[in-house]
Parts: structure tokens; sequence; C-alpha cells
């Protein structure tokens, strides 16, 4: 079995296959028993998973999966080569397990954007019934042959059968690779569930009260003031969470995933707005909007265009569980990277979802927790320009603290619920439901007493 190995063990490869390895292909299927396809990625750096084909396909991978239909060399041992093997058309019959890895092709096929075969040969009959069956190959796929001036015609045939055939060679689409990936601007991809995020305008200017007082009674989110609090690294407009820098630093690998959950008003969004400010200025950034049925589509255009983008998807679990699952495999597959995110209620519900995010290994949990710490004393400094502190008779700093790390528990929406019960919010609501409502309060009070007792 060594000197078998040894046989199919690569130590170089041209650098035309390092070339065609640089494009952000999602996944990537061979027929070689060889070791010639890691070479190329390794050379580049760049994260991939070799796949035999005994291995399950529903496991989670890191990086880009190499799936060897015919077998893997250096997987192969005494026990399971006869079974993993793939010699001829009896052989292929034999290994019935193989089947899984052709359903799962086929449906990569289906969902990709483009199809490219190198080398694609006819007598490999199971490949083409995977062709046959699959929806939409034609307008997508491309044969690279060798040069030739005289070609086979069957292989021609069969190739025509399902997309464009080239007798360009490798080299020549190598070249080509290159070429689309030194275009100054990459193309935009068409967007609908998808946009592209845009970093909010630089302020210098330091939040008034009346802002904050907006943010923290009435939810409204002014994004350069967010933008500003992390340039400058001070909690002038809200609370700076240590989990947003988690987020990103999470993500400074590729191919990463960073699930976000929490209770209700413990900051979710606006840890997350932290987290894309922040990454925003070195790559792009694109938040779902909308769960249109070609979403993968529309994922794989964006990394075609923009191999590094980071994808952020609130409320994950609205997504069908197949579809989510499909999403995370491909994330992790790419260069790029995702934000998912949900509320502890949801994880709790979805547990099948949340166990889609937890198999794969790029995953991170990434919980809101209590507030502690300089986060503490910045709630303290904001808590202080709105409400004040008299009325939760918390006087001194160590009152204030005590206020925040004992009676609300460290939980940001305990702290929320007690200052939104306070004299000065409920006045604060009285104010603006007088003023939208434009009736007098007396004439409010005859109103309902009418009403009251015609009951």
């Amino acid at each position: 079995m060594d000197m078998l190995k040894n046989r199919f063990h690569i130590s170089r490869i041209s650098s035309s296959i390092e070339s065609i390895m640089e494009f952000p292909w999602t996944s990537i299927y061979t027929t070689n028993y060889d070791n010639g396809i890691e070479i190329g990625l390794q050379n580049i750096r760049k994260k991939h998973s070799p796949l035999n084909n005994l291995a399950d396909p529903s496991s989670p991978t890191s990086g880009v999966p190499v799936v060897h239909l015919h077998g893997f060399a250096e997987a192969w041992t005494n026990e399971n080569f006869e079974r993993s093997c793939i010699l001829d058309a009896d052989s292929y019959r034999n290994l019935t397990g193989v089947s899984n890895w052709m359903e799962r092709l086929r449906s990569e096929i289906e969902r990709a954007e483009i199809v490219v075969f190198l080398g694609f040969s006819a007598a490999d009959f199971h490949l083409s019934q995977v062709f046959f069956n699959a929806t939409g190959l034609q307008n997508k796929a491309f044969f690279i042959n060798r040069p030739t001036a005289s070609p086979d015609p069957d292989e021609r045939a069969t190739q025509e059968e399902f997309g464009e055939v080239l007798y360009t060679g490798r080299e020549a689409f190598a070249d080509q690779i290159l070429q689309i990936l030194k275009q100054d601007a990459p193309k935009e991809p068409p967007l609908a569930s998808f946009e592209r995020f845009v970093l909010p305008e630089t302020t210098t200017s330091v939040p008034p009260v009346a802002a904050i007082e907006d943010l923290f009674i009435w939810g409204k989110v002014e994004r350069s003031q967010i933008k500003r609090d992390w340039d400058v690294g001070t909690s002038d407009y809200h609370v700076l969470r240590d989990e947003a820098a988690k987020i990103v630093e999470h993500l400074n690998t590729r191919g990463n995933i960073a699930f976000v959950h929490g209770d209700i008003c413990e900051g979710k969004s606006l840890a997350i707005l932290g987290a894309q400010i922040q990454i925003a200025r070195g790559r792009p950034v694109f938040q779902l909007k909308h769960f249109y049925s070609d979403l993968l589509n529309e994922v794989s255009s964006i990394f075609a265009s923009y191999p590094d983008a980071v994808l952020v998807v609130e409320g994950c679990f609205a997504l069908r569980e197949d579809r989510l699952t499909a999403l995370v495999r491909q994330i992790s597959a790419s260069e790029g990277g995702m934000i998912l995110s949900a509320r502890s209620i949801a994880t709790e519900a979805e547990s099948e979802k949340l166990r889609v995010i937890r198999t794969i290994p790029s995953a991170s949990d990434i919980r809101l927790g209590k507030v502690k710490g300089s986060e503490v004393d910045s709630l303290i400094a904001l808590i202080d320009q709105i409400a004040g502190w008299r009325e939760f008779s918390a006087l001194t700093l160590s009152d204030r603290r005590r206020f925040i790390e004992r009676d609300c528990g460290g939980v940001f929406p305990s702290v929320l619920l007690r200052l939104l019960k306070s004299k000065y919010v409920r006045n604060a609501y009285l104010a603006e439901y007088n003023k939208l409502s434009g009736i007098d309060l007396n004439d409010k009070r005859m109103m309902i007493t009418a009403l009251i007792s015609q009951e």
C-alpha cells in the first residue's frame, strides 16, 4: 500500500494549476487519485479539505472541499482500498456509497453560477449521468480540452450535449483566470436578496443628550455616532460591547462564521453594526434584506466578484433548514465570512437549525452576555446624561455599579426596563404622545370617561 500511495503522491505541480486554484471555487471535484490539487491550494495558502469518496457528504468541512470521486490515494489503507478505488465501470457499480457524492455534485452544479471541466472523459459514464440529471447545466458549463487539430468526435459530441467545448488547454485557461482576478474593478454582482453595506458618514461632533435619549428611549440609531464611538474608542453614544471585537477577530480568518445570539434588547444589532463598520474599512460587507429563491446563486455572484466578502444575516432562523445548511457550507468553503444572528428564544426553539451551524468547524458562538468592567462604567455615564440616578437611589459610583451589577444582574434589558419605568421616561413618552395626538389632555380624559360610561 505504501508503494501505491507513493506512486500517487505529488510534491511539485505546474504554475497553471496554482493559477486556476486562485479562482474562488465553491467546490472542486476530481477523478484523480493524486494530491496535485491539494498541493496547488497549499502553495497559494488557501484553506481546503481533501475528501475521499468514502467520507460522508453531509459532514462539515473547512475551506474549499476537494472531493476525490474515484478515491484519494493518501486516504487509502489496506482495509478501505477496495471500497474506495474506482478503476472502471464495474468497480463503480460495486461502490454504492459513491452515489451520495454524485447527488451532492448534481445539487452543487444546479446552484453554481459557472461549472468548468478540465480533462473530462466520456468514459466516466456515471458523471455523464449526473450532468444529464442536472438542471440548467448547458448554459453555464465549459469543457476545457488540450489544443488539437483533430478532436475525438465521440468525446466532443458528449461534451457538446452538456455545455460549450473549448480546445484552449489548461495553460490558456489559467492565464484567463489571472486576467479576471487582475481586473481593477470587480464586476458588481446583481443584488436582490442582499444589499451592499455602506460606511456611515464620519462625524467629529460629540453626541448631544437628545441623540442619546433617542437611542435609549426610542431606539433611534444614528449610525454616524456609532461609527464615531468605534473610531475614537469611547462610549460617548452607546456602550462598546466586547462581543463586537470578538466578531471582528473571528472573521479575520477566512471562511469563518460568527453566530451572534442573545435576549431581546441586549444590543445584538448594535454590536453587529459596530463589527460591520470595522470590517467594511477593509472588506466588502453585504446585508441580507430579503429571502428570494435564488439566494444561493446571489451569494456565488458576490464571492465571484468579492472573494473576501462578509455576509450579514440577522434573524437567520427565518431561512429554511436546507437553505441555511447550504449557505453555511458555502461560506465555510470560501475566502469570505458571515455573521449570523438570532434571539435566544429562537435559538432554543430551532434546535435542528442551530445544530446545522454548530457542526461547521469554522463557526463560533458569540453570546451577548452581561455588561461588565468598562461596559458598566460606560452605561453609568450614559444613564447619567439621560435620566440621572436620583430616582434609582444611586448617588455614589459604587451605588450605581451595584444597581447595574446586582439589582439588574448586569443584564442590559433589565437596566433598560428599569430606565423605561422611570418617571423621567414616562414623562418623555407622555409628551411625545401629546405632541402626536394633538388633542387636549382634558378632552382625552372626557372622551375616555364617555367611552367607559357607555359600556
